[in-house]
């Protein structure tokens, strides 16, 4: 049994070592760019102006414009003036009516995805962007991992080759390269998710990679069946097997599981498209504003702090304004430090609180509130009742189901009993089904989450886990893949 695992074992031996060397030290650039990659420079979004009592009715607004269906309506802050963005399609740019004066402001839709730029990189107010781009797919250069679209585009050579990804939806900076970043990031596509392969050989990708990680996991299991029944036979022979020996026992758990979790990432993904999952509420007709709430403004803000205001339909089809609250400050404050920032950008924070519901026909308080806006949402998206909801609950922050990757807090959890038995994120500033997590997915992003990505580690600092992760993928390569490789060529003795 012994001599068997051991033959099975060298013949896997340069195939395993390759897959360890690639993936590891293409593993590596993924600590290093949440680590030092450039970031933004500002946490906290721009503070709305919300003074809306003595501005245009947003009904005579979009009746003017000829708006009469619209995905999403909301008031969205631009250098101290609130500014009426109206979403007709994903396909196009945002429209914008200056409030006060009613006007449609062409071009405004790029002047905001900059102003939102020179809010979190704080570029001067005359620094422009040589070139835009309007991005309504996602690719290689943006992947869909960033979920969010569309997107501008803007490239700004003289700030250091800065290149930043604008959502205007939701006032967000969806990413921001400059040149190191987008070589590392460019290695590791090539050398970690093989993003060098071209279309029609796509498919060949998921099942050449679970081949190589399936060697990686048979390599470990007959490497630790070697050492276990020679253990007691004799004491290897040189410094390189002796090392290979003791140092494989210590890393066969965490190589077998980035092995196992990337493998099942692969077949998950490659059934599935799971990097796409938002789906926009259905549209709003503009005719059904007949409240003016600007003209009763400040009776309804009296002694109210606002974030946000925006225009979101209930499934019961009862058109709402949603006035968004402010946050309740935390102990530690807004992130100033970039070390700060990085872990608030990556552990989130809600750009919003609680929110108040007036109807937008009637005038009246609705006598739902925010979650019983999500659990409505949901129980549309997913077609189930209300009864078959196991729970909701507010989420603040990214983890494990609901991280990063995602970019919109707070959203609501709903989760729903058998036969559905799935999760759904809801944001009910927009009516948007934020992401969906089905039964059978949820393994996986366990399994990715904790075994691949270390998420056990991160209560105890987003750098530690940096280190942790990268230190052993370092030694997986060197004492493992190089060690190994050289034991065997010193010696074809077993044991």
């Amino acid at each position: 049994m012994t001599i068997r695992a051991y033959a099975l074992h060298r013949r896997l031996m340069w195939l395993a070592a390759s897959a360890v060397t690639l993936w590891g030290l293409s593993g590596l650039l993924h600590p290093i760019l949440t680590a030092l990659g450039i970031q933004q420079v500002v946490f906290n979004a721009p503070t709305p102006a919300l003074q809306l009592q003595h501005t245009r009715s947003i009904a005579g607004i979009l009746k003017t414009a000829g708006i009469q269906q619209a995905q999403l309506i909301q008031v969205l802050p631009h250098d101290g003036r609130p500014l009426l963005q109206v979403t007709q399609s994903n396909q196009e740019p945002r429209r914008y009516f200056d409030m006060t004066t009613g006007q449609e402001l062409p071009g405004q839709d790029l002047a905001q995805a900059a102003f939102i730029v020179r809010h979190y990189m704080k570029l001067p107010a005359d620094r422009m962007a040589t070139r835009s781009t309007f991005i309504t797919e996602f690719s290689t250069e943006y992947p869909a991992v960033n979920r969010l679209l569309p997107v501008y585009k803007l490239e700004y050579p003289e700030a250091n080759s800065l290149v930043a990804y604008v959502h205007t939806g939701t006032n967000a900076l969806a990413a921001v390269t400059d040149p190191t970043k987008r070589r590392l990031q460019t290695a590791f596509q090539w050398l970690h998710t093989w993003s060098w392969m071209p279309e029609p050989l796509a498919w060949v990708r998921g099942p050449a990679m679970v081949v190589l990680l399936g060697t990686v996991l048979l390599m470990t299991g007959t490497g630790l069946t070697v050492f276990f029944k020679t253990l007691r036979l004799r004491k290897p022979r040189g410094w390189p097997r002796a090392l290979h020996r003791w140092v494989g026992l210590g890393l066969a758990v965490p190589l077998a599981a980035w092995a196992f979790s990337g493998a099942l990432h692969l077949l998950m993904n490659s059934s599935s498209n799971v990097e796409v999952r938002t789906v926009a509420a259905p549209p709003i007709e503009t005719h059904r504003l007949r409240f003016d709430i600007q003209a009763d403004w400040a009776h309804t803000t009296r002694g109210l702090q606002l974030a946000g205001f925006s225009i979101v339909e209930s499934p019961h089809g009862e058109l709402l304004y949603r006035l968004a609250l402010k946050p309740e400050s935390t102990a530690d404050g807004i992130p100033i430090l970039p070390d700060a920032i990085r872990n608030a950008r990556f552990d989130g924070a809600p750009v919003t609180g609680p929110a108040l519901y007036v109807n937008a026909e009637t005038g009246q308080a609705w006598n739902g509130d925010d979650r019983q806006l999500a659990i409505q949402l949901a129980t549309r998206y997913m077609g189930q009742s209300e009864a078959n909801i196991r729970s909701a609950r507010l989420i603040t922050r990214f983890g494990p189901e609901y991280d990063f990757r995602n970019k919109r807090l707070p959203v609501w959890q709903i989760e729903f009993e058998a036969p559905l038995s799935s999760t759904v994120f809801i944001d009910t500033q927009s009516g948007v089904l934020a992401d969906s997590i089905h039964q059978f997915e949820r393994p996986e992003r366990w399994s990715f989450s904790w075994l691949h990505k270390w998420a056990f580690v991160q209560p105890l600092g987003r750098g530690l886990q940096n280190w942790a992760t990268g230190s052993v993928a370092l030694a997986c390569v060197l004492l493992l893949a190089v060690l190994g490789v050289i034991k065997v060529r010193r010696s074809h003795r077993p044991g």
